[in-house]
């Protein structure tokens, strides 16, 4: 169980590129399916994504990058906020300790998306990671995977 925010952030910034494809709620806890190919078939070849559950949100929140306007909106309704893919790009931990994940949408390129992306940013009092089987994996983990795939990648 991870506790510390900068370990929070550090989670969504390895499974950069990752796509948060569906969510569900569980008691206080947001369960968010990521599809991280890349890195997923490093554990088991025939894997493609991760489980990542915040415990006991406290917050959430999508500020949508909207096509038509600069007005500033903030999604607080679970259903709205995942309505589309959002394909992680960076994170960072904000002035009042809360997480912001930097996203892109899924359907950008639609002429009838109404976002192009938007900033993610929720607080919990901790989060698990799961590989696809549902088996709990630590952030050191994850983090070695990533710099192994990152290190072939660069060769």
């Amino acid at each position: 169980m991870i506790t510390q925010k900068q370990d929070m952030a550090d989670i969504f910034s390895v499974l950069h590129d990752g796509m948060i494809e569906d969510h569900k709620i569980e008691d206080d806890n947001l369960i968010l399916k990521i599809y991280c190919q890349y890195l997923a078939k490093n554990i088991n070849s025939s894997y493609e994504y991760f489980w990542i559950e915040l415990q006991n949100i406290n917050s959430i929140s999508l500020m949508p990058w909207l096509k038509d306007t600069k007005e500033e909106v903030f999604w607080k309704d679970i259903e709205l906020i995942f309505q589309k893919g959002l394909e992680i790009l960076n994170t960072k931990i904000t002035s009042e300790d809360t997480i912001q994940v930097i996203c892109d949408c899924y359907d950008r390129f639609n002429e009838d998306a109404i976002y192009v992306g938007g900033i993610l940013e929720f607080d919990c009092n901790s989060i698990r990671i799961f590989d696809e089987a549902k088996n709990e994996i630590n952030l050191g983990f994850l983090k070695e995977i990533a710099t192994k795939y990152w290190d072939k990648f660069s060769e």
